[in-house]
Protein backbone atom coordinates (compact mmCIF):
# COMPACT_ATOMS: atom_id res chain seq x y z
CA UNK A 1 0.00 0.00 0.00
CA UNK A 2 2.71 2.26 0.32
CA UNK A 3 3.80 2.40 -2.75
CA UNK A 4 0.20 3.16 -3.94
CA UNK A 5 -0.09 6.00 -1.16
CA UNK A 6 2.90 7.39 -2.83
CA UNK A 7 2.09 7.36 -6.01
CA UNK A 8 -0.95 9.15 -5.18
CA UNK A 9 0.91 12.22 -3.54
CA UNK A 10 3.77 12.23 -6.36
CA UNK A 11 1.28 12.55 -9.12
CA UNK A 12 -1.51 14.80 -7.18
CA UNK A 13 -1.52 17.45 -9.94
CA UNK A 14 -0.77 15.13 -13.24
CA UNK A 15 -3.12 14.91 -15.93
CA UNK A 16 -5.75 11.77 -15.29
CA UNK A 17 -5.77 10.94 -19.23
CA UNK A 18 -2.12 10.74 -19.65
CA UNK A 19 -1.44 8.87 -16.45
CA UNK A 20 -3.67 6.07 -18.20
CA UNK A 21 -1.96 6.53 -21.24
CA UNK A 22 1.34 5.70 -19.67
CA UNK A 23 -0.04 2.82 -18.00
CA UNK A 24 2.62 0.95 -18.89
CA UNK A 25 5.05 2.69 -16.86
CA UNK A 26 3.58 1.54 -13.28
CA UNK A 27 2.29 -2.30 -13.75
CA UNK A 28 2.58 -2.83 -9.95
CA UNK A 29 0.20 0.00 -9.31
CA UNK A 30 -4.02 -0.72 -10.17
CA UNK A 31 -3.90 2.70 -12.26
CA UNK A 32 -7.77 2.67 -12.86
CA UNK A 33 -7.61 3.25 -8.78
CA UNK A 34 -5.20 5.63 -8.54
CA UNK A 35 -6.38 7.60 -10.64
CA UNK A 36 -10.41 7.91 -9.80
CA UNK A 37 -8.50 8.30 -5.96
CA UNK A 38 -6.77 11.32 -7.52
CA UNK A 39 -9.77 12.35 -8.77
CA UNK A 40 -11.53 11.66 -5.67
CA UNK A 41 -8.79 13.24 -3.78
CA UNK A 42 -8.85 16.86 -5.41
CA UNK A 43 -12.79 17.48 -5.18
CA UNK A 44 -12.24 16.28 -1.42
CA UNK A 45 -9.28 18.42 -0.47
CA UNK A 46 -12.18 21.57 0.67
CA UNK A 47 -15.22 19.57 0.56
CA UNK A 48 -14.11 16.56 3.29
CA UNK A 49 -10.82 17.70 4.34
CA UNK A 50 -10.61 15.00 7.24
CA UNK A 51 -10.70 12.21 4.05
CA UNK A 52 -8.38 14.42 2.22
CA UNK A 53 -5.65 14.35 5.50
CA UNK A 54 -5.54 10.28 5.11
CA UNK A 55 -3.88 9.95 2.00
CA UNK A 56 -3.91 5.95 2.13
CA UNK A 57 -7.97 6.00 1.59
CA UNK A 58 -9.26 5.17 -1.68
CA UNK A 59 -12.04 6.25 -3.93
CA UNK A 60 -12.89 3.59 -6.64
CA UNK A 61 -15.89 6.14 -8.10
CA UNK A 62 -15.38 9.63 -8.55
CA UNK A 63 -18.96 10.14 -9.16
CA UNK A 64 -19.00 9.20 -5.21
CA UNK A 65 -16.87 12.46 -4.33
CA UNK A 66 -18.79 14.31 -6.18
CA UNK A 67 -22.14 13.24 -4.66
CA UNK A 68 -21.00 12.67 -1.21
CA UNK A 69 -21.87 15.15 1.51
CA UNK A 70 -19.53 18.17 2.75
CA UNK A 71 -17.73 18.06 5.65
CA UNK A 72 -20.09 20.64 6.80
CA UNK A 73 -23.32 19.36 6.41
CA UNK A 74 -22.48 15.47 6.97
CA UNK A 75 -21.58 17.11 10.92
CA UNK A 76 -24.70 19.00 10.68
CA UNK A 77 -26.51 15.54 10.42
CA UNK A 78 -24.49 13.71 13.24
CA UNK A 79 -25.55 16.98 15.49
CA UNK A 80 -28.81 16.73 14.19
CA UNK A 81 -29.07 13.29 14.88
CA UNK A 82 -28.06 13.55 18.67
CA UNK A 83 -30.29 16.41 19.27
CA UNK A 84 -33.74 14.18 18.47
CA UNK A 85 -31.86 11.65 20.41
CA UNK A 86 -31.55 13.67 23.51
CA UNK A 87 -34.96 14.53 23.92
CA UNK A 88 -36.39 10.80 23.92
CA UNK A 89 -35.79 8.92 27.05
CA UNK A 90 -34.50 5.13 27.79
CA UNK A 91 -37.37 3.81 26.51
CA UNK A 92 -37.56 6.06 23.54
CA UNK A 93 -40.62 8.09 24.55
CA UNK A 94 -40.60 11.97 23.67
CA UNK A 95 -38.88 13.95 26.08
CA UNK A 96 -41.12 16.04 29.01
CA UNK A 97 -38.27 19.00 27.88
CA UNK A 98 -39.73 22.13 25.85
CA UNK A 99 -40.40 21.35 22.14
CA UNK A 100 -36.96 20.83 20.03
CA UNK A 101 -34.62 23.90 20.29
CA UNK A 102 -32.86 24.97 16.71
CA UNK A 103 -29.52 24.02 16.84
CA UNK A 104 -26.92 26.60 18.34
CA UNK A 105 -25.08 29.07 15.81
CA UNK A 106 -21.79 27.98 18.30
CA UNK A 107 -22.11 24.04 18.34
CA UNK A 108 -19.21 22.79 17.45
CA UNK A 109 -19.73 20.57 14.32
CA UNK A 110 -15.19 20.23 14.23
CA UNK A 111 -14.07 16.51 14.33
CA UNK A 112 -13.14 15.08 17.61
CA UNK A 113 -16.04 16.96 19.63
CA UNK A 114 -17.38 14.40 22.29
CA UNK A 115 -20.38 12.66 21.80
CA UNK A 116 -22.15 14.56 24.91
CA UNK A 117 -20.95 18.31 23.37
CA UNK A 118 -23.34 17.68 20.71
CA UNK A 119 -26.22 17.83 22.90
CA UNK A 120 -28.90 20.87 23.76
CA UNK A 121 -30.09 18.70 26.36
CA UNK A 122 -28.66 16.14 28.81
CA UNK A 123 -27.70 12.41 26.99
CA UNK A 124 -30.09 9.87 27.29
CA UNK A 125 -28.89 7.29 30.74
CA UNK A 126 -29.31 3.63 30.87
CA UNK A 127 -28.35 1.43 33.21
CA UNK A 128 -24.35 0.28 33.72
CA UNK A 129 -22.59 -1.86 35.82
CA UNK A 130 -22.94 -1.48 39.23
CA UNK A 131 -26.75 0.08 39.06
CA UNK A 132 -25.13 2.98 37.30
CA UNK A 133 -26.03 5.47 35.27
CA UNK A 134 -23.96 6.00 31.91
CA UNK A 135 -24.57 7.71 28.52
CA UNK A 136 -25.52 5.11 25.81
CA UNK A 137 -24.57 6.31 22.03
CA UNK A 138 -27.69 6.14 19.84
CA UNK A 139 -27.85 3.99 16.65
CA UNK A 140 -27.78 4.78 13.06
CA UNK A 141 -28.75 3.09 10.32
CA UNK A 142 -27.62 4.82 7.34
CA UNK A 143 -29.42 2.55 4.35
CA UNK A 144 -27.83 3.63 1.36
CA UNK A 145 -24.42 5.05 2.55
CA UNK A 146 -22.45 6.02 -0.82
CA UNK A 147 -18.96 7.01 0.55
CA UNK A 148 -19.92 6.87 3.74
CA UNK A 149 -19.27 10.51 4.97
CA UNK A 150 -22.46 10.52 6.61
CA UNK A 151 -21.77 7.22 8.01
CA UNK A 152 -18.21 8.78 8.97
CA UNK A 153 -19.64 11.13 11.41
CA UNK A 154 -22.47 9.79 12.66
CA UNK A 155 -19.54 7.47 13.89
CA UNK A 156 -17.18 10.47 14.83
CA UNK A 157 -19.75 11.83 17.70
CA UNK A 158 -20.16 8.34 19.04
CA UNK A 159 -23.33 6.72 17.26
CA UNK A 160 -22.90 3.26 16.78
CA UNK A 161 -23.52 2.78 12.41
CA UNK A 162 -24.39 0.45 10.61
CA UNK A 163 -23.84 1.32 6.73
CA UNK A 164 -25.12 -0.41 4.05
CA UNK A 165 -24.71 0.34 0.33
CA UNK A 166 -25.80 -1.67 -2.97
CA UNK A 167 -22.95 -1.12 -4.80
CA UNK A 168 -20.37 -3.64 -4.27
CA UNK A 169 -17.30 -1.21 -5.07
CA UNK A 170 -17.92 1.33 -2.90
CA UNK A 171 -19.09 -0.76 0.31
CA UNK A 172 -15.49 -2.42 -0.32
CA UNK A 173 -13.66 0.83 -0.41
CA UNK A 174 -15.93 2.22 2.66
CA UNK A 175 -14.78 -0.43 4.94
CA UNK A 176 -11.51 -0.24 4.11
CA UNK A 177 -11.86 3.78 4.66
CA UNK A 178 -13.24 3.69 8.03
CA UNK A 179 -10.58 1.41 9.30
CA UNK A 180 -7.92 3.59 7.74
CA UNK A 181 -9.79 6.16 9.50
CA UNK A 182 -9.59 4.86 12.82
CA UNK A 183 -13.58 4.16 12.88
CA UNK A 184 -14.46 1.12 14.68
CA UNK A 185 -18.22 1.52 15.14
CA UNK A 186 -19.30 1.20 12.04
CA UNK A 187 -20.38 -2.21 10.47
CA UNK A 188 -20.95 -2.51 6.90
CA UNK A 189 -23.56 -4.49 4.39
CA UNK A 190 -24.22 -4.43 1.27
CA UNK A 191 -27.38 -4.82 -0.19
CA UNK A 192 -30.13 -2.75 -2.38
CA UNK A 193 -32.84 -1.03 -0.41
CA UNK A 194 -36.26 -2.27 -1.86
CA UNK A 195 -40.20 -2.16 -0.45
CA UNK A 196 -40.01 -5.17 2.11
CA UNK A 197 -36.57 -5.70 2.81
CA UNK A 198 -35.56 -2.73 5.27
CA UNK A 199 -36.00 -5.33 8.25
CA UNK A 200 -34.04 -7.90 6.67
CA UNK A 201 -30.95 -5.25 5.63
CA UNK A 202 -31.13 -4.29 9.61
CA UNK A 203 -31.17 -8.19 11.17
CA UNK A 204 -30.66 -7.89 15.07
CA UNK A 205 -29.09 -4.20 14.66
CA UNK A 206 -32.35 -1.94 16.15
CA UNK A 207 -31.93 1.61 15.17
CA UNK A 208 -33.14 4.89 16.98
CA UNK A 209 -32.54 6.39 13.59
CA UNK A 210 -32.38 5.46 10.48
CA UNK A 211 -31.15 7.77 7.49
CA UNK A 212 -30.86 7.27 3.54
CA UNK A 213 -30.09 9.67 0.63
CA UNK A 214 -32.27 8.02 -2.13
CA UNK A 215 -30.14 8.41 -5.32
CA UNK A 216 -31.40 11.11 -7.61
CA UNK A 217 -30.54 9.74 -11.35
CA UNK A 218 -32.89 7.79 -13.65
CA UNK A 219 -32.12 5.43 -16.36
CA UNK A 220 -29.04 6.85 -18.57
CA UNK A 221 -27.67 8.89 -15.54
CA UNK A 222 -30.63 11.65 -15.61
CA UNK A 223 -31.27 14.18 -12.81
CA UNK A 224 -34.72 13.12 -11.17
CA UNK A 225 -36.72 15.65 -8.25
CA UNK A 226 -39.82 13.69 -7.67
CA UNK A 227 -39.12 11.57 -4.28
CA UNK A 228 -41.42 8.51 -6.39
CA UNK A 229 -38.73 8.47 -9.06
CA UNK A 230 -35.67 8.41 -6.40
CA UNK A 231 -34.37 5.00 -5.45
CA UNK A 232 -35.37 4.01 -2.84
CA UNK A 233 -39.13 5.74 -3.43
CA UNK A 234 -39.41 6.99 -0.27
CA UNK A 235 -43.20 7.67 -0.26
CA UNK A 236 -43.72 3.60 -0.65
CA UNK A 237 -40.86 2.74 2.21
CA UNK A 238 -41.45 5.41 4.63
CA UNK A 239 -43.79 3.16 7.00
CA UNK A 240 -42.13 0.14 6.88
CA UNK A 241 -38.90 2.50 7.64
CA UNK A 242 -41.05 4.18 10.75
CA UNK A 243 -41.55 0.40 11.65
CA UNK A 244 -38.30 -0.01 11.93
CA UNK A 245 -37.41 3.08 14.06
CA UNK A 246 -38.90 5.76 15.29
CA UNK A 247 -37.21 8.68 13.39
CA UNK A 248 -36.20 8.46 9.62
CA UNK A 249 -33.93 11.31 8.06
CA UNK A 250 -33.79 11.57 4.42
CA UNK A 251 -32.05 13.68 2.67
CA UNK A 252 -33.69 14.67 -0.59
CA UNK A 253 -33.50 17.15 -4.13
CA UNK A 254 -32.53 20.96 -2.71
CA UNK A 255 -35.12 21.83 -5.97
CA UNK A 256 -38.03 20.11 -4.11
CA UNK A 257 -41.22 21.82 -2.92
CA UNK A 258 -41.18 21.60 0.78
CA UNK A 259 -44.95 21.88 1.05
CA UNK A 260 -45.67 18.92 -2.10
CA UNK A 261 -42.99 17.10 -0.11
CA UNK A 262 -44.84 17.58 3.66
CA UNK A 263 -48.09 16.64 1.73
CA UNK A 264 -46.17 13.45 -0.06
CA UNK A 265 -44.88 12.14 3.36
CA UNK A 266 -48.30 12.86 5.79
CA UNK A 267 -48.33 13.77 9.52
CA UNK A 268 -45.12 12.33 10.64
CA UNK A 269 -43.16 14.77 8.62
CA UNK A 270 -41.54 16.78 12.00
CA UNK A 271 -39.54 19.36 10.48
CA UNK A 272 -37.42 20.16 7.23
CA UNK A 273 -33.74 21.50 7.47
CA UNK A 274 -32.79 23.62 4.84
CA UNK A 275 -29.01 23.85 4.75
CA UNK A 276 -26.66 26.14 2.90
CA UNK A 277 -22.98 27.06 2.39
CA UNK A 278 -21.20 28.74 0.23
CA UNK A 279 -24.18 30.82 -0.71
CA UNK A 280 -26.14 27.93 -2.02
CA UNK A 281 -28.83 25.41 -1.19
CA UNK A 282 -26.92 22.17 -0.36
CA UNK A 283 -29.24 19.89 1.29
CA UNK A 284 -32.80 19.63 2.12
CA UNK A 285 -33.41 17.00 5.11
CA UNK A 286 -36.91 16.21 6.31
CA UNK A 287 -37.56 14.53 9.85
CA UNK A 288 -39.86 11.94 10.09
CA UNK A 289 -41.11 10.92 13.66
CA UNK A 290 -43.68 8.10 13.98
CA UNK A 291 -44.43 9.54 17.06
CA UNK A 292 -45.63 13.08 15.73
CA UNK A 293 -48.30 14.07 14.19
CA UNK A 294 -48.76 17.87 13.31
CA UNK A 295 -47.39 21.16 11.76
CA UNK A 296 -43.54 20.64 10.97
CA UNK A 297 -41.26 23.18 11.65
CA UNK A 298 -39.17 24.28 9.04
CA UNK A 299 -35.29 24.85 10.09
CA UNK A 300 -33.10 27.41 7.71
CA UNK A 301 -29.67 26.76 8.17
CA UNK A 302 -26.46 28.83 7.35
CA UNK A 303 -22.94 30.04 8.24
CA UNK A 304 -23.51 28.31 11.92
CA UNK A 305 -27.12 30.17 11.96
CA UNK A 306 -30.49 29.00 11.80
CA UNK A 307 -34.22 30.62 11.93
CA UNK A 308 -37.15 28.15 12.44
CA UNK A 309 -40.81 28.32 11.84
CA UNK A 310 -43.90 26.62 11.72
CA UNK A 311 -45.32 26.14 7.77
CA UNK A 312 -48.88 27.84 9.78
CA UNK A 313 -47.01 30.79 10.43
CA UNK A 314 -45.77 31.36 6.74
CA UNK A 315 -49.29 30.71 5.53
CA UNK A 316 -51.15 33.45 8.20
CA UNK A 317 -48.17 36.21 7.94
CA UNK A 318 -49.22 39.74 6.38
CA UNK A 319 -46.73 41.19 4.16
CA UNK A 320 -45.79 45.15 4.79
CA UNK A 321 -45.04 46.89 1.92
CA UNK A 322 -43.20 50.12 1.63
CA UNK A 323 -45.03 53.95 2.16
CA UNK A 324 -44.69 55.92 -0.89
CA UNK A 325 -44.07 58.30 0.98
CA UNK A 326 -40.63 57.04 2.67
CA UNK A 327 -39.41 55.38 -0.62
CA UNK A 328 -35.78 56.40 -1.05
CA UNK A 329 -35.27 57.15 2.85
CA UNK A 330 -35.16 53.31 3.77
CA UNK A 331 -31.08 52.71 4.91
CA UNK A 332 -30.86 49.39 4.51
CA UNK A 333 -31.69 46.71 1.85
CA UNK A 334 -32.04 42.89 3.19
CA UNK A 335 -31.17 40.57 0.78
CA UNK A 336 -32.28 36.58 2.23
CA UNK A 337 -29.76 33.79 1.89
CA UNK A 338 -30.72 30.70 -0.13
CA UNK A 339 -31.60 28.80 3.07
CA UNK A 340 -34.37 31.27 4.07
CA UNK A 341 -35.81 32.01 0.39
CA UNK A 342 -35.89 28.01 -0.03
CA UNK A 343 -37.42 27.53 3.34
CA UNK A 344 -40.17 29.68 1.39
CA UNK A 345 -39.67 32.49 4.32
CA UNK A 346 -41.80 35.55 2.26
CA UNK A 347 -43.63 37.03 4.48
CA UNK A 348 -42.63 36.12 8.23
CA UNK A 349 -39.99 38.64 8.11
CA UNK A 350 -42.41 41.47 7.88
CA UNK A 351 -44.43 39.94 10.89
CA UNK A 352 -42.01 38.66 13.31
CA UNK A 353 -39.48 41.47 12.55
CA UNK A 354 -40.81 44.22 11.04
CA UNK A 355 -39.31 44.10 8.03
CA UNK A 356 -40.79 46.33 4.48
CA UNK A 357 -41.28 43.91 1.64
CA UNK A 358 -40.37 45.66 -1.96
CA UNK A 359 -43.59 44.11 -3.71
CA UNK A 360 -45.16 40.80 -3.52
CA UNK A 361 -42.94 38.95 -5.79
CA UNK A 362 -39.68 40.62 -4.98
CA UNK A 363 -38.15 39.16 -2.42
CA UNK A 364 -36.25 41.50 -0.55
CA UNK A 365 -36.96 43.85 2.07
CA UNK A 366 -36.33 47.36 3.64
CA UNK A 367 -35.38 48.28 6.95
CA UNK A 368 -33.73 50.84 8.68
CA UNK A 369 -31.30 49.35 10.64
CA UNK A 370 -30.02 45.50 10.35
CA UNK A 371 -31.89 42.62 12.44
CA UNK A 372 -29.13 40.72 14.61
CA UNK A 373 -30.95 37.52 14.28
CA UNK A 374 -30.88 37.67 10.60
CA UNK A 375 -26.89 38.23 10.37
CA UNK A 376 -25.98 35.71 8.52
CA UNK A 377 -28.60 34.68 7.43
CA UNK A 378 -28.77 37.12 4.49
CA UNK A 379 -26.99 40.35 4.07
CA UNK A 380 -28.12 44.13 4.92
CA UNK A 381 -26.67 46.58 1.90
CA UNK A 382 -26.53 50.09 3.36
CA UNK A 383 -28.24 52.05 0.42
CA UNK A 384 -26.62 54.81 -1.23
CA UNK A 385 -29.02 55.99 -3.89
CA UNK A 386 -32.54 55.22 -5.47
CA UNK A 387 -33.32 55.83 -8.67
CA UNK A 388 -36.28 55.24 -10.85
CA UNK A 389 -35.71 52.96 -13.47
CA UNK A 390 -35.36 54.39 -17.02
CA UNK A 391 -32.78 54.41 -19.70
CA UNK A 392 -31.19 57.09 -18.79
CA UNK A 393 -30.95 56.19 -15.41
CA UNK A 394 -29.76 52.98 -16.51
CA UNK A 395 -26.50 54.96 -18.19
CA UNK A 396 -25.52 56.88 -15.94
CA UNK A 397 -25.69 54.36 -13.04
CA UNK A 398 -22.97 52.16 -15.39
CA UNK A 399 -21.42 55.08 -15.82
CA UNK A 400 -20.65 55.75 -12.52
CA UNK A 401 -20.52 52.72 -11.10
CA UNK A 402 -18.13 51.01 -13.84
CA UNK A 403 -17.65 48.16 -11.07
CA UNK A 404 -20.18 46.64 -9.53
CA UNK A 405 -22.09 43.28 -8.37
CA UNK A 406 -25.71 42.99 -10.38
CA UNK A 407 -29.16 41.79 -9.24
CA UNK A 408 -32.03 41.84 -10.85
CA UNK A 409 -35.81 40.91 -9.39
CA UNK A 410 -39.00 40.77 -10.85
CA UNK A 411 -38.50 43.45 -13.77
CA UNK A 412 -38.27 41.24 -16.59
CA UNK A 413 -34.68 40.33 -17.24
CA UNK A 414 -31.76 38.71 -15.41
CA UNK A 415 -28.81 39.67 -13.42
CA UNK A 416 -26.27 39.36 -16.76
CA UNK A 417 -28.99 41.21 -19.18
CA UNK A 418 -28.78 44.36 -16.64
CA UNK A 419 -24.98 43.98 -16.36
CA UNK A 420 -25.04 44.56 -19.68
CA UNK A 421 -27.13 47.64 -20.17
CA UNK A 422 -25.40 49.21 -16.99
CA UNK A 423 -21.87 48.24 -18.89
CA UNK A 424 -20.79 47.56 -15.42
CA UNK A 425 -17.99 44.87 -14.82
CA UNK A 426 -17.89 42.56 -11.92
CA UNK A 427 -16.33 43.74 -8.71
CA UNK A 428 -16.08 46.96 -6.38
CA UNK A 429 -18.10 47.95 -3.69
CA UNK A 430 -21.11 48.98 -4.70
CA UNK A 431 -24.11 46.49 -5.46
CA UNK A 432 -26.51 47.59 -7.43
CA UNK A 433 -30.52 46.23 -7.67
CA UNK A 434 -32.86 46.23 -10.43
CA UNK A 435 -36.17 45.91 -8.69
CA UNK A 436 -39.80 46.37 -8.98
CA UNK A 437 -41.53 48.00 -5.83
CA UNK A 438 -45.12 47.90 -4.51
CA UNK A 439 -45.72 51.05 -2.50
CA UNK A 440 -48.64 50.60 -0.53
CA UNK A 441 -51.92 52.75 -2.44
CA UNK A 442 -49.56 53.72 -5.21
CA UNK A 443 -48.79 52.43 -8.36
CA UNK A 444 -45.86 49.40 -8.70
CA UNK A 445 -43.25 51.12 -10.30
CA UNK A 446 -39.38 49.46 -11.28
CA UNK A 447 -36.46 50.89 -9.34
CA UNK A 448 -32.50 50.80 -9.56
CA UNK A 449 -31.35 50.57 -5.99
CA UNK A 450 -27.54 51.25 -4.96
CA UNK A 451 -26.24 49.78 -2.08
Amino acid sequence: MEGFVSFILEHAGDDPARLLLSRSRWKDIDLDLAVSTIQARKRLEKKLPAWHSVPSLIYPLPLAAEQCSSQETALYKAALAFRLMSHTDPAGNASTNPPFAPLSPSLPLSVGDSCSSLHRAPPILTMGGQGSLEASPCRIADLTGGMGADSWAFATKGAEVLYNEASEELAKAAEYNFKELGIKNIQVKNRTVEKGNAASILGDFVPDLIYLDPARRGSGGKRVFALEDCSPDLTAIKDELLGCSRFVMAKISPMADISLTVRKLGPHVREIHVVSSEGECKELLVILDRDFSGEPEIYAWQNGKELSFKMEEERTAQAVYPDADRLGSYRFLFRPSPSLTKAGLFNLPCSRFGLVKLARDTHLYFCDSPIPTLEGLGRFHLISEMLEMSGKAIRETGKKYTKAEVTAKNIGMDGEELRKKLGSASGGDAHIFGVTVDPAGAKSKKYLIIA
